[in-house]
């Protein structure tokens, strides 16, 4: 009987945490309905006389992670943004030298999110300060992820991997 107790509240236990990530969902695609057409800035590349692929995976990005500026090293949403493009932009230029490849493997996720619920704690519950609401981190992380992957798209086909992190297993 007690083992039998220690499942049902096992079963209860996993139904809730369902019901919160399917309502955590539906409150989050709620604002990609009728969103702003993407902004994405443009690429120039010449053809590759050789065939390579390229593999881009810009992981443990922690979107929505917040560091106050203390020692100079403050960290939010908008350096996070445009460091992520810099960088690209970078490996970009510099695969560019080779042509445009035949493929891109994109690795998304891996921490791309700081958090992975409403309460702001990681996966395994741990707190973290935050640039912002739960929901509005989730989805300006979902529009920045399709701006990324058409800013990349310019470059050549792109195959996309989503990876969960230790950070955001479920929002991921």
């Amino acid at each position: 009987i007690q083992a039998e107790r220690q499942e049902y509240r096992r079963i209860r236990r996993d139904a809730e945490r369902y019901r919160r990530l399917d309502l955590y969902a539906k409150s989050i695609s709620a604002h990609f309905t009728h969103g702003p057409e993407l902004e994405v800035p443009t690429l120039k590349v010449k053809q590759s006389s050789k065939s390579y692929s390229l593999l881009l995976s810009p992981t443990d990005f922690h979107w929505g992670k917040y560091a106050t500026g203390t020692y100079n090293d403050g960290y939010d949403r908008k350096i996070a943004e445009e460091r992520l493009f810099e960088c690209t932009a970078a490996v970009l230029s510099r695969s560019a030298e080779r042509g445009a490849p035949d493929k891109i493997i994109l690795g998304i996720g891996g921490d791309g999110l700081h958090i992975d619920n409403q309460n702001k704690t990681t996966t395994r519950g741990t707190y973290q300060d935050c640039d912002g609401n739960p929901t509005e981190l989730a989805h300006t992380y979902v529009d920045l992820c399709r701006r990324y992957i058409s800013f990349v798209a310019q470059f050549g086909q792109v195959d996309v991997y989503v990876v969960p992190g230790n950070h955001d297993y479920y929002t991921s």
